[in-house]
């Protein structure tokens, strides 16, 4: 019975070390695929291109179409953590936050949707 017993838990713990060792992050999250033209453009021409510092008429630093946002935002596809645009949109700090105050920085949401964006390959879709 003692046997029984010390086999139980051994068993369950060998079961859950078996099943969490076949688990394999993947490359890409997990979501629905994120569409340039119908979610990152919006978001960004009506918050960035709203607080005139990316005019919709070029300006310095142009966010009106994809080579713009990849080139200006210093994309590094399927990398967020590298690429500017996320670092300024999640930045904490109003001095260095875009877009800059007064203008309201981006929801939770939306940055999420960009992030997703740049993680699935920052595709021209």
């Amino acid at each position: 019975m003692l046997k029984i017993k010390l086999f139980i838990p051994f068993l369950f713990f060998t079961a859950l070390i078996t099943f969490n060792a076949c688990k394999h992050d993947s490359p890409v999250p997990e979501g629905p695929t994120v569409s340039f033209k119908e979610h990152v453009l919006p978001i960004i021409n009506g918050n960035c291109s709203a607080a005139e510092c990316h005019p919709a008429t070029g300006g310095e630093f142009p966010l009106v179409s994809y080579n713009d946002v990849i080139k200006n935002g210093e994309i590094k596809e399927g990398n967020g953590k590298d690429s500017e645009l996320i670092k300024v949109l999640k930045e904490t700090d109003d001095s260095e936050r875009m877009p800059p105050p007064p203008s309201a920085p981006l929801t939770a949401n939306q940055i999420q949707i960009i992030e997703l964006w740049v993680a699935q390959g920052a595709k021209n879709n």
